[in-house]
């Protein structure tokens, strides 16, 4: 009996040790570095949640989203994608459209609003029903996220990566941030702004992606944003560069909102031997990856 109760007992131990280990492990702070996103083609991939995923009802760009990915994600650190708006008052704030008709209860350009309207309206989920939850701030992000396990991908929409790359500084968030650019003025400031997150940059063709890497060549990170009809032999060149390559699978637009075969996720990940791959369902993809 002494010999069984010895064995519960152990066991007993063991299993909290295991339950505390994966707890601790799950809430580590990250600090990244430039070989996180090798361009090795190593087959470790990291999942990014498009403006936050869509595996549930929340309001998309929203804090409660991002935090129901990261802890539904069994892949860490999760990436969270967001895009990031001046109001009136130059205020940066959380929205992927110009107006805020189609995600608050309130209506009008974004840009045209000051902040006292902002503040007193509401997201709406996925149903259409109007939530308690505010317009995050792009502040309000950072703070939040500041200390947990995630990387953030910024897409900044209109003049307000001066702002934005001011912030992230401030903030001491450079190692835990990705700035998207999708057009060569934004590839060039940022490329230029000291910064030193990672730098994304377009690549569908030969032309883009030289003509994109020259501007950013300085950059100790950098990754090369490459899409389904980007040709071979440029995906072969960024390869040998030893830059991180991404993509965009776009269910929402490209599947009539549903997500894909895991076999569909996996041979896309082994076709470019891709570090990065953004996505609406991250929750749901993630458990490809990790099985």
């Amino acid at each position: 009996m002494r010999s069984l109760n010895t064995f519960i007992g152990i066991t007993a131990l063991f299993l909290l040790y295991t339950a505390t280990t994966v707890l601790v492990a799950k809430a580590q702070t990250i600090k990244a570095d430039s070989s996180l996103f090798s361009g090795t083609g190593n087959g470790q991939i990291w999942l990014s949640g498009h403006r936050g995923g869509y595996d549930c009802n929340l309001p998309e760009n929203s804090i409660s989203l991002f935090r129901y990915t990261l802890n539904n994600s069994c892949r860490l650190p999760v990436l969270l994608e967001f895009d990031i708006r001046k109001s009136k008052n130059g205020t940066l704030f959380i929205m992927h459209d110009s107006t805020i008709d189609r995600t608050t209860n309130g209506k009008g350009r974004i840009t045209e609003i000051e902040d006292s309207y902002l503040e007193t309206l509401f997201l709406i989920d996925r149903s259409g029903i109007i939530t308690s939850e505010k317009i995050p701030r792009f502040i309000d992000v950072l703070t939040h996220f500041k200390h947990q396990n995630v990387i953030l991908m910024l897409d900044g929409k209109g003049h307000v990566y001066k702002e934005v790359v001011s912030m992230v500084k401030k903030m001491d968030m450079e190692d835990k941030c990705i700035f998207l650019t999708f057009n060569e003025t934004d590839t060039y400031d940022i490329g230029n702004s000291g910064i030193k997150s990672w730098i994304s940059v377009l690549a569908g063709s030969e032309s883009e992606w030289k003509t994109n890497f020259e501007k950013v060549k300085n950059s100790a990170r950098i990754l090369a944003y490459i899409n389904r009809n980007t040709p071979q032999e440029v995906v072969n060149d960024i390869k040998k560069n030893g830059t991180g390559i991404m993509i965009d699978v776009n269910e929402v637009a490209g599947n009539n909102g549903k997500a894909f075969s895991r076999e569909h996720y996996i041979e896309l990940s082994r076709k470019y031997s891709l570090d990065i791959m953004i996505t609406d369902f991250p929750v749901l993809v993630s458990r490809f990856f990790c099985n």
